[in-house]
C-alpha cells in the first residue's frame, strides 16, 4: 500500500497499529486520528506522515468563529468540498505548464484564464535512501515567494470551485 490510514478510535491501538505499520513499510504514507493531541509528536517522530486531532481542528474553528466568524466560515466552505470552493493539490509532470515557471507566472496564468488560486507548493527535495514517493521528500511552502520555480514532482496546492479548479 502506498497509504494507511488508521482511525482505530483508541488512542493506543493507533500508536501500535502505527508503529506496526512503519515497521513494515517505512515508505508508506501515514494518517492517523488520535483524540489526545499530546500524542502528535510521538507519532511524527514514529514516522507517520499527518496526525488529525479532531478536537485539536475543532478548538480552532470555534475560537475562530466568536472572533473572526468570516474566517470560520470560509474554512467550513474548503474543508466540507460539498460546495463552494475547495482545496487540491496537482503534481507537476514532465510535460506540464507549470514545469519550469515561477510562482508569480502560474499565478498570472491562473488568473488570465479565470483559474483557482495557488495558495502552496511542497516543493520536492529527495533524501537519499527514500523512496521517490516517500512523504519526506516534500518541504511545504504556504504562499510561496513568486520567484520560486515550480520543478517535476513539486505539488501546487490550489483554491478555487469546482470550473477554476477543471482549468488544471
Amino acid at each position: 500500500a502506498r497509504t494507511v490510514i488508521v482511525a482505530t478510535g483508541d488512542d493506543t491501538e493507533t500508536l501500535i497499529a502505527s508503529l506496526t505499520i512503519k515497521s513494515l513499510n517505512p515508505n508508506v504514507r501515514l494518517i492517523v486520528s488520535i483524540s489526545e493531541e499530546e500524542l502528535k509528536k510521538t507519532l511524527y517522530s514514529a514516522g507517520v506522515t499527518y496526525v488529525s486531532s479532531p478536537s485539536e481542528l475543532t478548538g480552532r474553528l470555534v475560537a475562530s468563529a466568536a472572533f473572526e466568524p468570516e474566517v470560520a466560515l470560509f474554512v467550513e466552505d474548503i474543508t466540507s468540498a460539498t460546495a463552494g470552493y475547495d482545496l487540491q493539490q496537482y503534481t507537476v509532470a514532465e510535460g506540464s505548464f507549470a514545469k519550469g515557471m515561477t510562482v508569480k507566472k502560474f499565478r498570472e496564468k491562473m488568473a488570465g484564464i479565470a483559474g483557482p488560486l495557488l495558495v502552496g507548493v511542497a516543493i520536492y527535495k529527495p533524501k537519499t535512501g527514500e523512496k521517490a514517493e516517500s512523504p519526506s521528500n516534500w518541504a511545504l511552502r504556504p504562499n510561496p515567494d513568486s520567484d520560486l520555480k515550480l520543478k517535476k514532482n513539486d505539488i501546487i496546492i490550489v483554491l478555487g470551485d469546482d470550473d477554476q479548479n477543471d482549468k488544471l
